[in-house]
């Protein structure tokens, strides 16, 4: 039975080593993709230099312009087309809510929802599945 048991300690122990083995290799194997963009103090091939963006850049026989203005006015259309987004509903004790002997008001909403709110005005919510309060913030 000893034998038995060192044998498949021996076996889970190699396969283990032999999943992180593998996942190295596959992680090795992933490709990497560089993408370079254009900044300041950069370093361009041909011996080419530039002190800053939207300046021409000059080498022995060629000129070359970089824009770097960039078109955003679709971006803006689009952020102005989407509503904005509604207020939070505030969680209030409903009028008449009796305080407790430790100074607390609690209540069910509509939903069956059980709240707490505390002398200072923080608001509890009662967290049926833990059995405890979650601090609600608005």
């Amino acid at each position: 039975m000893l034998t038995l048991t060192v044998f498949g300690y021996l076996g889970v122990i190699a396969l283990r080593r032999g999943k992180v083995e593998i996942d190295e290799i596959i992680e090795e194997n992933k490709p990497v993709i560089e993408v370079d963009y254009p900044h300041e103090g950069m370093v361009f091939e041909n011996n080419i230099s530039k002190s800053s963006f939207g300046e021409q850049i000059e080498s022995e026989d060629e000129e070359i312009v970089v824009e770097e203005e960039r078109d955003t006015s679709h971006i803006d259309a689009l952020l102005s087309e989407l509503p904005t987004p509604p207020k939070p509903n505030a969680i209030l004790p409903p009028e008449g809510t009796s305080v407790n002997e430790y100074g607390q008001k609690v209540w069910a909403d509509e939903t069956g929802q059980v709240w707490c709110q505390n002398l200072d005005g923080s608001i509890l919510r009662h967290d049926a599945a833990t059995g405890g309060w979650i601090q609600y913030h608005s």
